[in-house]
């Protein structure tokens, strides 16, 4: 399977951060980029004022800026680009990592991942999943890696969601992450 960038969500929630560090660690692991997307939407943003609009972008400017910070004291070294997305969150991550993905023909294998955390700053703190892991998760067309817990170190558990035999790229890229990592995969 052919490994490339990884793309973070970041929202500045305490999950968010824990997935950029994790999103760092890998792409330093694999050698690859790191991209951080804090997404704003321009369609709620229109409806606000002018100036309103503007320091709501400032801010995700500067929830990317600490996200960087974080990721580069991670994984010294690492190539970390930022993105204030214009959609939806999950449309946002979405997108990002369509537009790191391969453009070779005949490139099958997922070389982009998504990392989200398992809940951001939304209201139902009781939900094990996020609105945005959710979505992302169910329409990525590459892995998606959702953060869990609290920040420990590096040992653990890689979980696999498994459908059918078209789940089979998924449980390789979940294998070699674990593999990576000195984890357990379960399936």
């Amino acid at each position: 399977m052919s490994e490339g960038p990884v793309v973070v969500g970041t929202d500045g929630s305490a999950g968010a951060a824990r997935a950029v560090l994790w999103a760092a660690q890998e792409a330093a692991v694999r050698h690859q980029p790191l991209h951080i997307v804090c997404a704003v939407d321009l369609d709620l943003t229109e409806r606000l004022s002018a100036d309103t609009a503007r320091r709501v972008r400032e801010a995700a400017r500067s929830v990317l800026g600490e996200a960087a910070a974080v990721a580069s004291g991670r994984a010294p070294g690492l190539a970390v680009s930022t993105e204030v997305g214009r959609e939806p969150a999950a449309d946002s991550l979405l997108r990002a990592a369509a537009s790191r993905a391969p453009q070779a023909e005949g490139v099958t294998a997922p070389a982009v991942t998504i990392v989200v955390g398992s809940r951001g700053l939304g209201g139902f703190s009781t939900l094990l999943l996020g609105s945005v892991g959710l979505a992302v998760a169910g329409q990525a067309k590459c892995p998606v890696v959702v953060v869990r817990g609290t920040e420990r170190p590096p040992s653990g558990v890689v979980v696999v969601g498994v459908r059918d035999e078209g789940d089979l790229e998924a449980v390789r890229f979940a294998g070699e992450t674990a593999r990576r990592r000195k984890h357990r995969c379960v399936c």
